[in-house]
């Protein structure tokens, strides 16, 4: 009687990048075709987490073996490392030797692209006036992976943290100076990228002062002792 197993001949399939691969041998006559029961388990889905795998398969006359490929279903899920299982199950018309293979999904994240972000406001160059309430907002690019935060930075220090959609925040605690603000994004996968810096300048607002008495084109006679009243305000 023909005998048939099964082996694992390639244990690896990385998402994304290769598949993995069962290889499906008979010992015996090759004159007919030779139709091998499976039952398929493993905690991959068939059809989901990889192309469908037909059951039972079929190993063409004047064939030795054939090979099943585990091709995995790319996703941008973190789901963890994922098993196809093949079993053999008995049948009449052939004997069983290795019965048991199993293919191993590796959940791949290198080929997901990291995101991308820049600073839309401010604009480079912006001046501002203290106190100042500058809105930081990003515009950021990923390919269909959830943002887990925002954080912006004005001189390599941390001024705040957005976890939210659109991922802006008002800063309010600025002092006169000048600061390269930039962002970091961080997606669900764990990559991240910079903007690039923006330079803004705040500054004191300067102290006014105005004479209220004499009055503009006032007239004194020589000798006249004259008052000189004056009004001053500063922010501060």
């Amino acid at each position: 009687m023909t005998m048939v197993s099964i082996l694992a001949t390639d244990g690896t399939a990385l998402e994304g990048t290769s598949t993995g691969a069962f290889t499906l041998i008979r010992y015996g006559p090759t004159n007919d075709d030779l139709t091998v029961d499976c039952a398929i388990s493993g905690t991959a889905s068939n059809g989901v987490d990889y192309e469908t795998i037909t059951n039972p398969i079929t190993i063409p006359a004047g064939w030795l073996a054939i090979d099943i490929p585990v091709v995995p279903i790319l996703d941008t899920a973190v789901r963890g490392n994922k098993t196809v299982c093949l079993t053999l199950q008995t049948n009449g018309t052939y004997a069983i030797g290795r019965c048991r293979a199993k293919v191993e999904i590796v959940d791949d994240t290198f080929n997901i692209p990291p995101p991308s972000i820049d600073l839309t406001s401010p604009t480079n160059g912006s001046v501002f006036e203290t106190p100042a309430n500058i809105v930081l907002t990003p515009e950021i690019s990923d390919e269909d992976t959830q943002i887990v935060c925002v954080s912006f930075y004005a001189n390599d220090e941390c001024i705040g943290k957005s976890t939210n959609s659109p991922f802006s925040i008002t800063w309010n605690t600025c002092q006169p100076s000048c600061y390269a603000l930039f962002a970091r994004v961080v997606d669900s996968f764990g990559k991240c990228a910079l903007s690039c810096p923006v330079i803004i300048s705040v500054t004191n607002i300067l102290p006014e002062c105005s004479i209220t008495s004499p009055t503009n084109c006032s007239e004194f006679s020589e000798g006249t002792n004259i008052d000189i009243e004056a009004t001053a305000t500063d922010i501060d």
